[in-house]
């Protein structure tokens, strides 16, 4: 059998009666906990972790290998989607042994929701990284509301989620905004421009030759989308 310990690091502050705290991090311990039975075991877990959220205010979530159950996975993401959309930047829900369904479920009703949001972390076995749904319910996160998430561990690949990645690393949130100064403009088009910018997520340089088409495509976007052409005719 297997409980949970949680170790955490915090500041004392408080927003919101929320202490903030810059990463929550649950890992299952073996051997403990033996007179519990699993069902006791698992409920205590998703009571601890409920409870943190609750009266915290976390920067990383990482429930990696917890053995959740689907029920916690919803009721933490609706916390998160509550109390946390504007803070969380980091979130590793690994090896929890979700189906594609589920994921596909759970992205389509939060990943929009969740505005902070710059790395999240979802593999669960080999058909999640290749269902077709839980693709298009990234891409439709991506494309709706998330304007800062720059890496997910699944679909990365996929040229459609890689560009829109691309656009978030370039600084879409900035860019879109219409009160930005034109003086800023340079700095932001040379953000946008940079090879560091777009490779730094990956383990591996991309291809130079793969790599100009994506800064293309990245600054064709920025100059058809942003405020520079309306101030320009203004």
């Amino acid at each position: 059998s297997s409980s949970s310990s949680s170790s955490s690091s915090s500041s004392p502050s408080a927003v919101d009666d929320l202490a903030i705290t810059d990463e929550i991090n649950l890992v299952r311990v073996q051997d403990v906990g033996r007179d519990l039975s699993l069902h006791k075991q698992e409920s205590t877990f998703s009571a601890l972790i409920l409870t943190l959220l609750e009266r915290t205010k976390p920067r990383r979530l990482i429930l990696r290998d917890c053995n959740l159950q689907v029920s916690d996975l919803f009721n933490i993401m609706q916390v998160l989607c509550q109390k946390h959309s504007d803070s969380l930047e980091y979130l590793d829900i690994r090896y929890n042994g979700f189906s594609a369904r589920i994921l596909q479920w759970v992205l389509a009703l939060h990943l929009g929701s969740l505005y902070s949001l710059k790395e999240v972390y979802l593999r669960q076995g080999i058909r999640c990284v290749v269902h077709q749904n839980v693709r298009d319910a990234i891409l439709q996160g991506l494309e709706n509301n998330n304007l800062v998430l720059e890496t997910i561990d699944i679909f990365d690949w996929d040229k459609s989620i890689e560009f829109q990645l691309d656009i978030n690393r370039a600084g879409r949130r900035v860019f879109q905004d219409e009160s930005i100064s034109m003086a800023l403009w340079p700095v932001f088009l040379e953000r946008a421009a940079s090879p560091k910018a777009l490779s730094k997520t990956q383990p591996m340089q991309p291809p130079k030759r793969r790599l100009v088409a994506r800064q293309a495509s990245v600054l064709y976007y920025i100059l058809r989308n942003g405020p520079i052409l309306f101030q320009n005719h203004g």
